[in-house]
């Protein structure tokens, strides 16, 4: 239905499988199977996926970020998955809880090693209670591999506050959507809204935390 409805009916569907125990999209006539990887990725995962590692086949997927994600949270199982099925010059999309920004533990050093690599080019925090089945807060996490030994900063955007209630859920306007793709895709700079932020002061005054509120601060006067 998600592809019918953007216009892309005729798209491939692998369904019915764990994509991390058994993944379906492998590069053709390739006896090592290896993972099929694309040039764009949007994702919006089950967050916060418990038991992740339930017969997983690692293909690996997790290699070469410091640690593995914890086995009772899938969030960065999710993210690293993506980044193993993107093209050298491949970019991403994907909603994971808030609260991957700035979680401790193994999160640290896997974030550390992410940022170190340069792939994430921004981040956009989103309004609570917008997701059936969870209040939580999201965000959207923007990956870019192109140049991304070059990168020196990551661009963040709060649109925490622009939405309008709509029943029990909050949602997105038009508006308000219009406004976060022209803000980040102009990088527009806006006080309590948006901010280039320098990796400079990500690694060394805050210790690789992404909490976005330590960068922008939208609070009312």
């Amino acid at each position: 239905m998600n592809l019918v409805l953007h216009s892309r009916a005729d798209g491939e569907i692998a369904g019915n499988h764990s994509a991390f125990s058994a993944p379906q999209y492998f590069e053709d006539d390739d006896k090592e199977l290896t993972l099929r990887r694309f040039d764009f990725v949007v994702a919006n995962p089950t967050l916060s996926t418990k038991n992740w590692t339930d017969g997983l086949v690692d293909y690996g997927r997790f290699d070469g970020y410091e640690d593995r994600p914890p086995e009772k949270n899938g969030d960065y199982a999710w993210l690293l998955r993506i980044l193993k099925s993107l093209k050298s010059k491949g970019k991403a999309a994907v909603i994971l809880p808030h609260r991957v920004l700035f979680r401790g533990n193994a999160k640290v050093a896997i974030r550390k090693s992410i940022i170190d690599k340069g792939y994430i080019k921004g981040i956009i925090g989103l309004p609570n209670n917008l997701f059936y089945g969870t209040g939580i807060p999201a965000c959207i996490i923007v990956i870019n591999k192109e140049n991304a030994a070059e990168r020196n900063g990551i661009f963040m955007i709060d649109a925490s506050h622009d939405f309008i209630k709509d029943g029990s859920k909050n949602r997105l306007r038009e508006r308000d959507i219009y406004k976060i793709v022209v803000t980040f895709r102009e990088q527009i700079e806006e006080e309590k809204y948006s901010r280039f932020v320098p990796i400079d002061e990500i690694r060394g005054k805050n210790g690789y935390n992404l909490n976005i509120p330590r960068y922008i601060d939208s609070s009312d006067p």
